[in-house]
């Protein structure tokens, strides 16, 4: 936000623009006057004066340029800047010496005191330069000296301020007194002298009344270096009046604003809205094209030619500025390429839940006691012939048999089993056979189950299996070939396109080395079954500085020489070429070129025509799919370039079909 004040800025003859508009916008002031000195090259042409114009207009910021500098004068008055030239040799000369007695020494000379000093040190002049202006530039130019007007004749506004900067050494009240009737005798000119009343009391030496010196020379405006605290002296009544003439031209303008709208007829606001109606359909449907395209090709392969396999070009950072060279200007970019593909489980799987437990009953026939420690292992088989295992919980002891007249009586224990897993396989029915085998104890101990073993559970859900997601794999593929492009853009750093070579891997390859991605899958919620396959691999492809078919158009001829001394492009004509990167590592390019014969004969104004017929109306990506496939019917060779518009025109004869030898 602005001030009403008045702020001085000096430029260092190191300032650039962007720094002059910095320091104008940190003044915050209505009115700011720059100082440029001479040699400072930051305003010297006219696009910079006209940055700092239309910044300075945009902020509402009043400027006025102080310079000796020509060139910034020429340029600022060209943009239409108030600018104010300032005489060489007034701003370096040196105050004379004065003739008096050695004073004692004084504080360092404050930049008024020189400034005053310069101005003693001004030749006496008889004559006055008179500023002219115009409508359109706003910066005072000094005309031929003139003879003073007459007494009869009417005076100049310049003249008014010059005589009363002149009466300012005689009293400075009547100094006083005669600018403020120059003031209000200029009434609402451009030009606001009133920045000098402080220097006009500092030559008068602020006395009430001053013997009347010698006649000063009269000082143009343009000749006056100002300082920053000079113009923060400003005469504070000058800057009031500024401020009432902005309150006063905002008023207007709200009085302006709140002017009752004028009514258009009904009739007005139809023929309007039809207009905007047929601009709006032109644009939906009347600009589907672009006329005047042209869409260049390389001739057809024609009989004698010959193929090149393995053409190798190397790419490297630096630029190539040999025309010989065989080498592209790009480098190396991997980047890490995801897809996803969703399908459907086909069988679910099962999925052990909850593990059984039980209790089993231990017979000990021995005469001695067993301890079963904890985690023993304990097998049986289930109904389905399958051996399954459970563990023992905590540590048992299990006495020892005892004998009496009638017999021997076995030692009896129980122990807490569960099994090793979930599942229903483990759940057992009660049985008094004796199925159960504790590892350790084979033919001292032995166990039944009087009760059930059970609790285990088995839980069917839709896993997907590599038999489910395998199938998926060319779905991804199909992906990856629009994918990689477009991920691939994101790496590429500014001024890089993105190279037409085979990328690596190839994605037809993934299908055949599952070491070339990784898997992974993961359920869709609310779904019966349904999961999203994500399929990720590392592609490498040549990010290229500049046009790349530029590139190899120049490269290719230089490699096949190398290849083959005896290719001449005098003779032969490159109708077709694939490029892929080697992948052995190294920073090179692995080309199959295939050449034909020149001939005089092109394409015949019928194939040319048959060509823009396919590709009509069509958007440049889809184009690009039709001449493939006209290539690849060996109608046409390689694709040069294809216009990069919104769509090619509807009209044939407006695509030029252009055969590049």
């Amino acid at each position: 936000m602005t001030t009403g004040k008045t702020e001085l800025i000096t430029i260092a003859l190191a300032d650039s623009i962007d720094s002059i508009l910095q320091q104008v916008r940190n003044a915050k002031a209505e009115h700011v006057d720059i100082f440029m000195p001479e040699g400072s090259i930051s305003l010297q042409s006219r696009k910079t004066c006209d940055r700092l114009r239309e910044t300075a207009n945009r902020e509402g910021i009043e400027l006025t340029l102080y310079t000796s500098d020509p060139k910034v004068v020429k340029a600022a008055l060209t943009c239409q800047m108030m600018v104010v030239e300032i005489e060489p040799s007034v701003v370096g000369s040196k105050p004379a010496p004065a003739a008096a007695a050695p004073a004692p020494p004084v504080a360092p000379v404050s930049p008024e005191e020189d400034f005053l000093a310069s101005l003693e040190g001004l030749p006496t002049a008889s004559t006055t330069d008179r500023l002219q202006t115009s409508s359109s530039v706003s910066k005072p130019i000094a005309s031929q000296p003139i003879p003073k007007p007459a007494p009869q004749q009417p005076r100049s506004e310049i003249d008014d301020w010059a005589d009363a900067l002149d009466s300012l050494s005689v009293a400075s009240t009547a100094g006083e007194t005669g600018l403020r009737q120059h003031e209000q005798a200029r009434g609402n000119d451009n030009w606001d002298f009133d920045g000098f009343n402080d220097f006009s009391d500092t030559l008068s030496g602020d006395s009430a009344t001053v013997t009347a010196p010698p006649a000063r020379p009269r000082i143009r405006p343009e000749d006056i270096e100002l300082t920053s605290d000079d113009l923060h002296r400003q005469d504070a009544k000058a800057r009031r009046a500024r401020s009432e003439q902005k309150r006063a031209d905002e008023k207007a303008e709200l009085k302006q604003q709140n002017a009752p709208k004028r009514n258009y007829p009904l009739w007005g606001m139809l023929i309007l809205a039809a207009i905007a109606i047929a601009a709006l359909l032109w644009f939906l449907f009347g600009n589907r094209g672009v006329s005047g395209v042209t869409v260049l090709v390389r001739p057809a392969p024609s009989l004698g030619g010959q193929t090149y396999q393995d053409v190798r070009l190397n790419y490297q950072a630096d630029p190539i500025s040999e025309p010989s060279s065989a080498a592209i200007q790009g480098r190396l970019i991997t980047v890490p390429i995801s897809v996803p593909v969703r399908g459907t489980v086909i069988t679910a799987t099962e999925q052990p839940d909850q593990a059984a437990a039980g209790r089993l009953e231990v017979y000990n026939r021995n005469t001695q006691a067993y301890p079963i420690p904890a985690n023993t292992r304990v097998k049986v088989l289930n109904a389905a012939g399958e051996e399954i295992v459970f563990l023992t919980q905590g540590e048992v002891t299990i006495p020892e048999a005892s004998s009496s007249i009638t017999g021997v009586t076995n030692g009896v224990g129980a122990i807490q089993i569960v099994a090793s897993a979930g599942g229903t396989r483990y759940n057992m029915p009660a049985s008094g056979d004796v199925i159960w085998t504790i590892e350790g104890y084979e033919g001292a101990l032995f166990a039944i189950n009087s009760e059930p073993v059970q609790g285990g559970t088995t839980a069917l859900l839709k896993l997907p299996t590599e038999a489910d997601w395998l199938p998926l794999l060319p779905q991804a593929v199909a992906q990856f070939r629009s994918a990689i492009p477009a991920q691939m853009q994101t790496v590429l750093q500014e001024g890089e396109v993105l190279a037409d070579v085979n990328f690596l891997p190839n994605v037809d390859d993934l299908t055949q080395d599952p070491s070339l991605y990784d898997v992974q899958t993961r359920p869709v919620a609310g779904t019966d079954g349904d999961f999203e396959l994500i399929v990720t691999a590392n592609f490498q492809g040549l990010a290229v500085r500049g046009n790349f078919a530029e590139q190899l158009n120049r490269a290719l001829p230089n490699a096949l020489r190398i290849k083959d001394p005896s290719f001449s492009t005098d003779t032969s004509s490159i109708v077709k070429s694939e490029v892929r990167l080697d992948d052995s590592g190294a920073s090179l390019l692995l080309a199959t070129v295939e050449v034909a014969p020149k001939t005089n004969l092109g394409l015949p104004d019928s194939t040319k025509l048959k060509i823009a017929e396919s590709i009509k109306g069509l958007t440049p990506a889809e184009a690009m799919l039709q001449l493939q496939a006209l290539r690849e019917s060996g109608l046409i060779g390689d694709i040069v370039s294809v216009p990069e518009v919104e769509r090619l025109p509807l009209d044939p004869a407006e695509i030029n079909v252009q055969v590049q030898e």
